[in-house]
């Protein structure tokens, strides 16, 4: 064999041996990212898992002492799906609030009360709107549509209780969605019919329209805010929303409601200086003058007969 053909079958070998190579560092790359792959896959596959087992656990959702001053009260809900308790009739007082808010909450715990009893006294129907924002917690949408599911089986206020009370204790984690199931299971409620509204996401249609009703005021609505009969009421304090609330039961029954300690002492203190002394001075005068003259005059102007003296045998 000639030199030249060595050379060739040579170099034919070698060109052989490097695509051989070749093809296996190929052949290991591709193994290389299947495996890498397969890797990824099933983390992914086993942290899923995780999260679907974490979010199916029961969580701690405690329901408050308090719930129970809702059981004398008729909940049921408006056409745009407001909760609302009391008497129809009654003057309408609106709250504006929503969950995870810190004003809201104290709002609850303390002002609430005193407009619950003039729901069951026929006083007012007590509306709650909902709003979809103003919340510092996640999962604000969650925690407003298994509210509203609630409400649906008429426990709205019990379970909104519970809301703020997991607000004190979970802070960030208060509206975890497993939480909100248990409490709900926690409140009794029918859970096939709480899991069949809660999948239809009624939240949606109810805050677009409690979105609407803020908007549509005056004034830029930061929850909470109060309306009564559709007028917002200037101040949260208990005192400043009863007196609306009397002022439209007063124009209701066309009555004047009663004045204020500060009207009070208005009214009293004006007519102490020129109505007194007019009120005093009119009567006093006329009625004493002409009764006590005429009587004591006429009859003395008359003459009276005198006696005639008999004549004596002496005279």
């Amino acid at each position: 064999m000639s030199s030249s053909k060595k050379k060739s079958a040579a170099s034919a070998s070698a060109r052989a041996r490097t695509e051989l190579r070749q093809r296996e560092r190929e052949k290991q790359a591709r193994n290389q990212r299947i495996r890498i792959a397969a890797i990824i896959t099933a983390a992914v596959v086993i942290l899923a898992g995780v999260v679907l087992v974490m979010t199916r656990m029961p969580a701690e959702a405690p329901i408050p002492e308090t719930v129970d001053r809702f059981a004398d009260l008729n909940q049921l809900n408006t056409e745009k799906g407001y909760p609302r308790v009391g008497d129809i009739e009654g003057v309408r007082v609106s709250v504006f609030s929503t969950f995870g808010c810190e004003e809201c909450q104290t709002f609850h715990n303390n002002t609430l009360p005193a407009l619950l009893d003039r729901a069951r006294a026929g006083d007012i129907s007590l509306t709650f709107v909902p709003l979809g924002y103003g919340s510092s917690i996640g999962n604000l949408s969650g925690a407003m549509r298994s509210a509203i599911c609630a409400a649906k089986q008429g426990k709205f206020f019990q379970y909104a209780d519970a809301l703020y009370a997991w607000t004190d204790a979970y802070e960030g984690q208060a509206f975890l969605d497993n939480r909100l199931v248990t409490g709900a299971e926690n409140l009794g409620l029918d859970m096939a019919a709480f899991g069949e509204c809660r999948s239809a996401n009624p939240e949606r249609d109810v805050l677009a329209a409690a979105q609407q009703d803020a908007g549509g005021r005056s004034t830029t609505l930061v929850p909470p805010a109060v309306a009564v009969n559709d007028v917002l009421v200037e101040s949260l304090d208990i005192d400043t929303i009863n007196a609306d609330i009397d002022a439209a039961i007063a124009l209701r029954s066309g009555a004047t409601p009663e004045p204020t300690s500060e009207a009070a002492s208005e009214s009293t203190a004006e007519p102490t200086s020129e109505a007194a002394s007019e009120s005093t001075a009119e009567p006093t005068v006329e009625p004493t003058t002409e009764p006590t003259t005429e009587p004591t005059t006429a009859p003395t102007d008359e003459p009276t007969a005198q006696p005639t003296p008999e004549p004596t045998d002496g005279g």
